[in-house]
């Protein structure tokens, strides 16, 4: 029997791309802010709703947070990360040679920010949107980790209210990818301006050879940028299928008592179905159903962070809402290519999950 499978990215095929890859072997330009990068951020600054100016590309979203959280003001050393997020959140900050420290998370799945913060990895869980109200001090850094909102930023006002960097993954398992990509986006000019320096050796404009601060080599090839310029071309037909997929979802989350995450209740076009049990058995009598079905499930951000063997350093604390996330949640399948008979296979496993429990 052929499994029913978690997640198959949709990205352009060889023919879609054939139009872009014929601008590069005409230009010549393969890298250095050329001109497919330069129609790629109009695009996404149209999608956005901000000026170019407040977009920079980079090589992946991973890099793209290290790179903010170094070029921020740096009013501290020490960062405030949810430990309820994928590693890349807080690897991303070590890599920026700065200090972690892993919180617990509130009900809705967000870091409780401590009293005393100077600088924030704040993470938008599973193509959320912002709540700026969430920030009682206007002093902090605040860089948002977006990866997978990439529809949510869309909204009219969502980006505005503060100063913070956001960054949005274009990995190929996102909605719009560029096989590997960050965008990242900021109001505040001079942390743009830091930023796109940071990816480029710290120099302050390819005419200048000279490197003005540290920095390094991340930008995004014109290769790439190709990519995510074909998958923009795909994105209303890809957000469409995924709203669609959605309904499903979100019927069969009702029906079978099933908890999905607040980005798939507001409508927002996210890459996934993640379910939350009401207790730890229910969830083992879950992935049992499923597995006997031959469909696939993930627990997405396993136990948390702090306890992955890399951070056991920086895992002081109570983690008691992090770990209720991690022993009652599940990623379903959830991608564009799901068939009706997918969708009845899935149907059919929950309805055993029901009678199970």
């Amino acid at each position: 029997m052929q499994q029913v499978e978690l997640m198959v990215p949709r990205m352009p095929v060889t023919s879609d791309l054939i139009p872009y890859l014929e601008q590069i072997d005409s230009s010549r330009v393969y890298s250095n802010f050329g001109n497919l990068h330069s129609e790629l951020i109009s695009r996404l600054s149209k999608h956005f709703g901000v000026l170019e100016e407040n977009i920079v590309l980079c090589s992946s979203a991973t890099t793209a947070i290290s790179g903010a959280v170094i070029t921020s003001s740096q009013l501290a050393s020490l960062w405030d990360c949810p430990s309820w997020t994928f590693t890349a959140s807080p690897a991303a900050v070590l890599s920026a040679n700065r200090k972690l420290r892993f919180g617990d998370v509130d009900s809705e799945g967000r870091l409780e920010i401590p009293d005393e913060c100077s600088n924030l990895l704040d993470v938008l869980p599973f193509g959320e949107e912002p709540n700026f109200s969430r920030y009682r001090n206007t002093e902090i850094n605040i860089v948002i980790d977006a990866a997978a909102s990439f529809d949510a930023l869309s909204k009219p006002g969502s980006l505005g209210g503060k100063d913070a960097a956001f960054v949005v993954s274009m990995h190929a398992t996102k909605l719009v990818g560029a096989g590997e990509g960050g965008i990242f986006i900021s109001r505040d000019k001079d942390w743009v301006s830091r930023f796109k320096s940071w990816i480029n050796f710290g120099m302050n404009g390819l005419g200048d050879r000279r490197s003005y601060s540290i920095g390094t080599n991340a930008k995004l090839s014109e290769y790439a940028c190709a990519v995510g310029l074909a998958s923009m071309d795909l994105w209303t037909q890809t957000k469409g299928k995924i709203l669609a997929n959605t309904q499903l979802a979100l019927h069969l989350s009702q029906e079978f008592g099933l908890h999905p995450t607040s980005a798939m209740l507001k409508g927002f076009a996210t890459p996934y179905w993640i379910v939350q049990l009401n207790n730890a058995h229910e969830k083992e009598v879950l992935k049992s159903s499923l597995s006997s079905a031959g469909i696939q499930f993930r627990d997405w951000w396993v136990d948390g962070c702090h306890v992955m063997p890399a951070y056991r350093d920086y895992s002081q604390g109570i983690f008691s809402k992090t770990a209720e996330f991690a022993s009652t949640s599940l990623g379903l399948p959830f991608h564009y290519f799901l068939t009706d008979s997918d969708w009845n296979r899935i149907e059919g496993a929950l309805k055993s999950f029901r009678t199970l429990t």
